[in-house]
């Protein structure tokens, strides 16, 4: 519709509560105005300008963990804000819903999703803004669900714990053009739906979660679209690492872990999980309650391990000399093998010290610091500053005072973190050092590595065989 039909005393959709008008402010009622009325031109315009200004997660995101947090849901209601705390006076935010066992918040945790991650910027921009992250500011960045609503009850796509982080229902916006697409009023609402239709919905996803995706999508409304496929090789995506799906798949692991220990009534301070306010709450939830929960997070579980690395469940851990073992020894070279199981699958056969390194690989691995490692190992580990590796980490450990000798430290298979490095002890493993250190090292996983002793075989003289 041309603008001169509008009616120009239309009340404007934001009214200002200010003494003084910010800018964004006027760019966002001078935006609303010319969208307000659909219309084919507006409509593309509209959309040109949500793929060259917004940000998506990438479709691998969605192949592999299409429901970015499902344990979270948004309840504003529990927001320290709204200064609401239980009968205790302990707040609310960060706990589990008596109802579902989920974590509720506001819209932190999602909206927050997009902190340090490069973005791969297209139609041209990349030139101008390289691959640099979101700058973070009240104003700068929104984020912005697709569908607001639920198509069977009208409820918020927040509060469904499928929905919330569903991956195309996230978008990052311009702040001002955020606020757009939040009224149903204008153009921009529809053709955000279509661009996020087009982008995720025909493609597959992880087995796992296939039915999870299929009820995810089934509660939003189909949008009515163009084909958009050739203009959506402009739209912009996060570069998404490693690790960002790391910390995701261990939540997932070590909240079914914990419902699993209260299940079986088994000791739940090995679990590790944060924060604090949620575990101790979710322990309060109805047995009902969280045996849905498990249920609910069962695909995720196993979408987890699949989705990270396989272990090499064949090999011993390289670098590892030769021993013979007397039995019943205690020292580094005793007898009893062990076995280490961890998200990245199960070793077996592993002397102590060969465990031990391993074991703290996997703590790592899972999230857990070296310098927590070090407060449990002490002079075991050694920290040394910078990058370095086999010959030239002894040098700087000698330099540094290291005691013993090269061949007493694992150097050809050190640990990296933060630009900084760190060495295991070899030697220094008897049974008393694996008593204290290993289950130490299980804590701080909370859980999600173990360590076992394989049964030693009798011995049998010539005459008995």
């Amino acid at each position: 519709m041309d603008s001169e039909a509008m009616d120009a005393r239309e009340e404007p959709l934001e009214p200002s509560q200010q003494l003084s008008v910010a800018g964004s402010s006027a760019m966002f009622q001078s935006l609303a105005w010319v969208f307000r009325r659909g219309g084919d031109q507006q409509r593309q315009a509209a959309r040109q300008l949500l793929l060259r200004a917004g940000v998506w997660m990438p479709i691998e995101t969605y192949r592999v963990w299409p429901v970015v947090l499902p344990w979270v849901v948004r309840d504003n209601s529990v927001a320290p804000s709204k200064g609401k705390a239980d009968k205790t006076g302990k707040p609310l935010i960060k706990t589990a819903s008596p109802a579902t066992g989920l974590l509720r918040s506001d819209n932190s945790p999602v909206g927050t999703l997009k902190n340090d991650l490069p973005v791969r910027w297209a139609g041209g921009l990349d030139e101008t803004f390289k691959s640099k992250a979101l700058k973070s500011g009240t104003h700068e960045w929104m984020q912005s669900h697709c569908w607001s609503y639920l198509s069977d009850t009208g409820q918020s796509t927040a509060t469904h714990p499928l929905t919330n982080s569903f991956v195309p229902n996230l978008v990052w916006l311009p702040h001002a053009m955020g606020r757009l697409t939040d009224d149903e009023r204008l153009v921009f609402a529809d053709e955000l739906r279509a661009i996020a239709w087009a982008r995720y919905r025909h493609v597959d996803v992880d087995p796992a979660l296939r039915d999870v995706v299929e009820e995810a999508w089934s509660l939003l409304d189909p949008p009515i679209a163009d084909d958009l496929q050739e203009e959506l090789t402009r739209a912009n995506e996060f570069v998404v690492p490693e690790k960002f799906y790391q910390s995701k798949t261990a939540k997932v692991r070590s909240i079914s872990a914990y419902l699993e220990k209260l299940r079986c009534r088994e000791d739940v301070s090995v679990v590790k999980l944060t924060p604090a306010v949620y575990k101790d709450s979710l322990a309060s939830v109805s047995p009902d309650v969280r045996s849905r929960l498990q249920q609910h997070l069962h695909p995720f579980s196993t979408a987890a391990r699949q989705f990270l690395p396989p272990a090499a469940v064949t090999h011993q851990v390289s670098g590892q000399p030769k021993k013979s073992h007397s039995v019943g020894g205690t020292g580094p070279g005793s007898l009893t093998k062990f076995t280490i199981h961890s998200p990245n699958g199960t070793v077996t056969g592993l002397a102590r010290s060969q465990v031990a390194l391993r074991l703290v690989h996997e703590v790592i691995d899972v999230g857990v610091t070296p310098v927590q490692v070090h407060e449990v190992l002490k002079a075991n580990i050694r920290h040394v500053p910078g990058l370095a590796h086999g010959e030239e980490l002894w040098r700087s450990m000698s330099e540094a005072g290291a005691p013993a000798t090269m061949d007493k430290w694992f150097v050809n298979e050190p640990i990296h973190d933060n630009g900084d490095t760190w060495v295991l002890k070899k030697n220094s493993w008897t049974e008393e050092l694996a008593d204290k250190a290993f289950p130490a090292l299980e804590y701080l996983s909370g859980g999600l590595v173990q360590v076992t002793s394989d049964p030693v075989p009798p011995i049998t003289s010539p005459d008995e065989k």
